[in-house]
């Protein structure tokens, strides 16, 4: 299982009683509809996971389906890019 993936099965995971679980559900619903078409558009590689992740992030918004599908689909581009640097730290704190 690739790390995107491992990502996505956390996220599953039941929580505790929430007011909001039904629209949670419909939400998880709607990840696990749009992460193949969304996973074959990025690489597995740090950037391409954070873009993934900038990607899926518009399902927390409560909005309808159909306006979250519209923007899901739609090019993730960073104004700042520092996404190297984030990757070199780790290497350079050793």
């Amino acid at each position: 299982m690739d790390f995107s993936a491992s990502v996505l099965n956390l996220s599953f995971q039941p929580t505790t009683s929430n007011p909001y679980q039904a629209m949670k559900e419909r939400e998880m619903t709607l990840a696990r509809e749009t992460y193949p078409e969304l996973r074959s558009r990025y690489q597995e590689d740090l950037r391409g996971c954070l873009k993934l992740a900038a990607a899926a992030n518009v399902i927390d918004f409560f909005r309808e389906p159909g306006s979250i599908k519209e923007d899901i689909r739609r090019t993730v581009n960073f104004a700042l890019d520092d996404s190297e640097r984030l990757e070199a730290k780790p290497k350079t704190c050793w």
